[in-house]
């Protein structure tokens, strides 16, 4: 994707009255409840500015030049998602692979409502149930999706596209203190250790990250791409344990 490019992310049936870059998507576009100036690819990394949208397209023009590789997310700020095909998802997908794989628990992911938590637990009660709040939706409705949940976690990279990198800080405090409160585990997930795909050692800032999750008295830290792709998935782990047995004996 070159700067300054238009891109036409689309669900369904390929518009063909436009003439830019056109990139099929596995789910529908999400409704947008405020008027946006962008939106992003992957977690917040990439940079669109807002063009035009439709019911099943929309359409950016990129900030800047990058490589887009399959199966990343689009982070429309603002947005709402249909909580009926959610459920539809989880159904067919539990379904298919419950006999398969032995669950312990259950990622819900893009909660906005306890709604959908109480759905899944009253269909498959013997399952731990972990919402993920990534949105604005998600945030509003942050007490009742917690009293309705088993663990809660938090993607800082969905977060922090769908509510602004300003909202972000205070959001993690915000949901932190109801796990608290409820006294249910808190998972932290996204960016823990990214540099490490390419470097020995994390940088200073994700260090600073991790000791404040663990100041939050985070249940758990989630890695994502740096044990999913890396090669050096092994060296990561061994960081990680050795830093946080660290904070441990220190407390």
């Amino acid at each position: 994707i070159n700067s300054n490019e238009k891109v036409i992310f689309y669900f369904g049936k390929c518009p063909k009255k436009f003439k830019y870059t056109k990139i099929k998507a596995t789910r529908p576009i999400p409704k947008i409840q405020k008027k946006i100036n962008h939106f992003s690819l992957s977690d917040g990394k990439f940079l669109f500015h807002f063009v035009k949208r439709s019911q099943n397209y929309i359409i950016g023009r990129s900030i800047s030049k990058f490589i887009l590789f399959p199966k990343k997310g689009i982070n429309i700020p603002y947005s709402k998602y249909d909580e009926k095909k959610q459920l539809k998802n989880y159904i067919k997908f539990l379904k298919k692979y419950q006999k398969k794989v032995k669950f312990d628990a259950i990622g819900l992911s893009f909660v906005q409502t306890d709604t959908v938590v109480k759905f899944i637990k009253s269909k498959f009660p013997n399952f731990a149930i972990i919402s993920k709040i990534e949105n604005i939706e998600g945030l509003r409705q942050l007490v009742p999706i917690s009293k309705s949940s088993d663990g809660i976690m938090i993607d800082r990279g969905d977060l922090r596209a769908e509510i602004g990198d300003e909202k972000l800080f205070d959001s993690i405090v915000k949901i932190s203190n109801e796990c608290k409160k409820l006294s249910i585990p808190l998972i932290i997930g996204t960016g823990n250790l990214d540099s490490m795909l390419i470097r020995k050692s994390p940088t200073s800032s994700e260090i600073i990250s991790l000791g404040f999750s663990y100041f939050l008295k985070t249940g758990r830290i989630m890695l994502s791409e740096e044990t999913a792709i890396s090669e050096n998935w092994e060296a990561i782990l061994k960081w990680l344990k050795k830093y946080l047995n660290f904070l441990n004996k220190k407390k």
